[in-house]
Formats: structure tokens, C-alpha cells, sequence
């Protein structure tokens, strides 16, 4: 009676032995699943954040660019001239125009005024008065 006791226990210990060594492998087998799928996600990311590193580099440099230019006498300058600045002691000169053409320019330019330009022109002129 004593020999079946010890193999009722052997089976039992070898069935719980088992039993908890296949847990142990399918918790394992699933944290491995598991990383490799939060891997896949983090190359992925990486994979985003790479691409926007080189656009903001490529765009750092297009500022630095701007900025240096910005920051010589000859942008500044030409800046300021548009806005109407002048140097100091610099006369400006605004150059119009010529009010008296000749009568063989006028004719010209007339020649070259095509029909409805001229149907234009009368109806200005008639509004005018």
C-alpha cells in the first residue's frame, strides 16, 4: 500500500511539475509577443521621428541662410530704400516721365492703339467733361 501512495504522489507531483513549467513558458512565450510587437511600434516612431529630424535640419539651415543675409548692410540697406530712407547727405531723384512728345511719337503711339483702345479711351475722355 505504501508503493501506491508514492506513485499516486509522483503523479501528481509530475502533473503539477508540468503543469506549472507550461505556465511558465506560455507567460514567457506572451511577453515575447508582446515586446516584439512594442518594438515594431517604437521602429516605427523612430522611423517618423528620423524623417522630421532631416526636415528641420534641412530648415535650419534655410534660416541660418536668411539670417545671415539678413544680417549684412547690403540687405539692411536695400531694405530701408524701399521704404523711401536715404543716406545722410544723399539729394533724391525722381525721374518722370517726358510731358512734351513730338507730334511723329504721338502718331505712333496712336498707330499702335488697336480699336477697342481707343473706343476706351473716348468713353474716359467723355466722362471726364
Amino acid at each position: 500500500m505504501f508503493k501506491k501512495n508514492k506513485k499516486a504522489e509522483s503523479f501528481w507531483l509530475n502533473f503539477f511539475s508540468l503543469a506549472l513549467i507550461l505556465t511558465l513558458c506560455s507567460i514567457f512565450v506572451y511577453s515575447l509577443i508582446r515586446i516584439y510587437k512594442e518594438k515594431g511600434k517604437i521602429l516605427k516612431e523612430i522611423a517618423i521621428l528620423e524623417k522630421r529630424q532631416k526636415e528641420l535640419l534641412a530648415e535650419k539651415e534655410k534660416l541660418s541662410e536668411l539670417y545671415s543675409k539678413q544680417k549684412s548692410e547690403t540687405y539692411l540697406e536695400g531694405k530701408l530704400r524701399k521704404e523711401g530712407y536715404i543716406k545722410q547727405g544723399e539729394i533724391p531723384v525722381v525721374i518722370l516721365p517726358p510731358e512734351n512728345q513730338t507730334k511723329e511719337e504721338k502718331s505712333s503711339q496712336i498707330q499702335k492703339e488697336g480699336f477697342f483702345e481707343k473706343i476706351k479711351k473716348f468713353f474716359q475722355n467723355f466722362l471726364r467733361d
